[in-house]
């Protein structure tokens, strides 16, 4: 059996090679290469002319941009998106940014155009340096790039579900690693030119672990016998059915998707936005950037505002491997939910409206004004800002903040307003209310910003804050940064304290200078509607309907539909009833849903 899972992002194959089943118990182990299969073909240079927003001198240009293209004869598109434009750029692609690949003769909008997608550093026309790859097949790496190979510590996740994290040398796994199998099973141990090599430690599906020793790729006669005795006793469909289970990607890019990585204990779903949980669940900024402002095709925008078509129901995959000489028939299926248990945690935003010109959230030229948007299931109770006015991109220790600020209760949205407090700062507010109406804040070194900036900065209007302002383009920001403190209740009632930091982007004003803007196997689906988890119980049962036969040495994928009616943590297994009475479990999954408790209208061309 080969299983492959081809990435034409970069137009690079990252394979999973597996040997063909074997009847017998214990001898069925994969041989699995970690490593880059190059395509066939000879690989070409690929040179695209398009246009490029120059900050500094305040128009479009036409840039040419060179990348390396591996497999040439898919005849693909690509768009090179620069972090940073610079006035002289080298033709053939060097510096940060996103490399992307969609369909030829699609338009750029049209999610079903998305082939891969590279972010991070380039250098020569190929990924160098860190970097995170990703495939509308369900294929991504992240970690480090030379020369176009994955070289260096980075983390492979298959499509079907497989993960290899460790070191990669010229594309291949190299040195101590560790890899995750579909149904459970671990290695942790030495991997050469790709291959499991000497010894390591191999964790079965069923939880027994082993010293095991390998050459080659192959696992010795003596280290398979220890396997054969941690398995047990051979016989019924229990030993010769291998379950996987995985998240299939939703073929949408502005909906909410989920990924799944592998631990020790079990398959952890969370959101695959990493945004999403670092605010939500960790200690990361709740500011949205001007990118995450923007609105999507639908109308969702930032990290929790969601349109209702943008929210599609969870789809996990499970595989099906038949390892037997004959055939299996599986007469049922389940997920066996351990818990379910709502999860009202307040997910809150903060939007300041964005200053871009081109169709995006606006506001008015001075707006010292910012939204707190929560759209978690509880409300935030006795919330507090304590912030400084810094200069934007400077950070303030927590509770370091020289201003305090009550908010109150965040139940939905909360404007927060800081024209009192620049006028305690000397900030001449009424000024630049009436300037923003009139044009603009006059600045006669329009080809110079930084002269631009002084000439600001010294003119009067910006008191004690002088030195903290910044000009961005045409715009004149100041950041109020600190952190915002509540706590909140969860369905028992007990509080929770919570301080988050944030860095809100103040637009103050704008010069009178206009900007120009411009431009794997098939999955069968089971059962019409998703299975509702019922949140506040534990030990219960969702049925599947599912009735099938599964031919000897093949596997068949099949996808499930999951939701729940609010944000919510889950522990369940996939179970399957094989027709001789016997169970055939999953490993353990631990899921984290996220449904915002309102959601946002969208668009009216929906």
């Amino acid at each position: 059996m080969l299983a492959r899972a081809t990435g034409t992002g970069l137009l690079l194959a990252l394979a999973f090679l597996a040997n063909p089943a074997r009847a017998e118990v214990g001898q069925d182990d994969p041989l699995v290469q970690v490593k880059v299969a190059l395509p066939s073909e000879a690989g070409r240079w690929r040179t695209r002319s398009q246009q490029v927003f120059d900050a500094h001198r305040q128009e479009l240009q036409r840039r040419t941009y060179t990348v390396w293209d591996m497999q040439p004869s898919r005849s693909l598109d690509f768009v090179w998106i620069p972090d940073r434009p610079q006035e002289r750029e080298a033709e053939r692609v060097t510096g940060e940014g996103r490399l992307v690949w969609r369909l030829a003769g699609k338009p750029a909008y049209d999610p079903a155009s998305f082939v891969a997608e590279y972010r991070g550093a380039m250098r020569n026309g190929r990924p160098h340096g860190r970097g995170t790859y990703r495939d509308r097949d369900g294929l991504s790496y992240e970690g480090s790039w030379k020369d176009g190979l994955p070289e260096g510590r980075g983390n492979l996740k298959l499509a079907g579900g497989a993960e290899f994290s460790g070191p990669f040398k010229a594309g291949a796994a190299e040195g101590e690693g560790h890899f995750f199998d579909v149904d459970g099973e671990i290695f942790e141990g030495t991997f050469r030119h790709g291959l499991r090599e000497g010894s390591g430690r191999t964790v079965l599906p069923n939880g027994a672990a082993y010293l095991s020793s390998w050459e080659q790729g192959e696992e010795r006669p003596g280290s398979r016998k220890l396997r054969l005795a941690q398995l047990g006793p051979a016989g019924g469909a229990a030993n010769d059915i291998r379950l996987g289970v995985s998240v299939d990607r939703v073929d949408d890019q502005t909906a909410l998707q989920y990924s799944a990585s592998n631990q020790e204990s079990g398959l952890v779903i969370r959101p695959s936005k990493k945004r999403l949980m670092a605010v939500w669940k960790g200690n990361d900024d709740i500011s949205l950037t001007d990118q995450e402002e923007s609105p999507g095709e639908r109308g969702s925008y930032g990290l929790f505002a969601y349109t209702a078509g943008d929210l599609p129901p969870l789809s996990l995959v499970f595989e099906v491997q038949n390892r037997a000489a004959a055939p299996v028939r599986i007469r049922g299926a389940s997920l066996d939910v351990d818990t379910s248990v709502s999860d009202l945690q307040p997910a809150i935003q903060l939007t300041a409206g964005s200053s871009n010109e081109c169709g995006m959230r606006n506001r008015s030229d001075f707006s010292p004004q910012f939204e707190l948007e929560n759209f978690g299931w509880a409300p935030a109770e006795r919330s507090q800002l304590r912030f400084a006015f810094v200069r934007p991109k400077t950070s303030v220790a927590p509770g370091a903040g020289g201003q305090t600020k009550e908010v109150g209760l965040i139940r939905t949205t909360t404007k927060v307003d800081l024209e009192s407090d620049l006028r305690a700062a000397g900030v001449k507010t009424d000024q630049l209310k009436m300037r923003a109406k009139s044009g603009g804040v006059a600045c006669r070194s329009k080809g110079n910003p930084s002269a631009c900036l002084a000439e600001i900065a010294n003119s009067g209007l910006f008191g004690s804050l002088s030195r903290q302002i910044t000009l961005e383009q045409r715009d004149i920001f100041l950041n109020a940064a600190g952190t915002l403190n509540y706590v909140w209740r969860d369905q028992k009632g007990q509080e929770t304290t919570r301080s988050s930091p944030f860095s809100a982007k103040l637009l103050l004003g704008r010069t009178p200078i206009e900007a120009e803007c411009g431009e794997g196997a098939e999955k069968e689906p089971l059962g019409k509607k998703p299975l509702e988890f019922r949140l506040g119980q534990s030990r219960y049962r969702l049925p599947i309907a599912f009735d099938r036969t599964i031919p000897p040495g093949r596997s068949a994928r099949y996808t499930v539909r999951v939701q729940a009616p609010m944000s919510s943590e889950h522990k369940f297994k996939v179970v399957l009833q094989s027709a001789d009475g016997q169970q055939i479990a999953s490993r353990p999954i631990d899921l984290t849903y996220f449904r915002p408790s309102r959601l946002v209208e969208g668009n009216p061309t929906e």
